[in-house]
C-alpha cells in the first residue's frame, strides 16, 4: 500500500494571533494575568540583577514555570509557549530590572 502524499493536500498556515504584553520595571510580584493563557515568551530589556521567578499561580508560590539567574543578558529573549492552568505571576526583586512578559 502506498504512503499518501501529503504534499498534495497541505495547506500552509500562518498565525498571526498577536500576544499582550506587560513590561514590568519594578520590585514586586507582579500577576500579569489571573486567570488560564499562554505564556509567550520573556524579554530582558535590561541585564538582571535579580533572578526573575515566573509562576503558573495568582501569587509567588509553586508551581514554578521558570527561573531566569541573576545576570541575564539585555536583548535576551525567552520564547516558552507554554501554557498556564491558574495564573501567571513574575517575581522580580529588583527595581532595576526590565522585562517584558509577552502572554494571550
Amino acid at each position: 500500500m502506498p504512503l499518501p502524499d501529503y504534499k498534495q493536500n497541505y495547506t500552509p498556515t500562518l498565525d498571526v494571533t498577536g500576544y499582550r504584553h506587560l513590561n514590568i520595571t519594578t520590585s514586586a510580584d507582579n500577576t500579569v494575568k489571573a486567570s488560564e493563557g499562554v505564556l509567550g515568551g520573556v524579554m530582558i530589556n535590561s541585564t538582571l540583577l535579580s533572578a526573575l521567578t515566573i509562576y503558573d499561580s495568582a501569587t509567588a508560590a509553586a508551581p514554578t514555570i521558570a527561573t531566569l539567574p541573576i545576570g541575564t543578558a539585555a536583548g535576551t529573549f525567552f520564547q516558552y509557549r507554554t501554557r498556564f492552568n491558574t495564573a501567571l505571576t513574575v517575581r522580580t526583586l529588583a527595581g532595576a530590572d526590565n522585562v517584558t512578559v509577552m502572554y494571550l
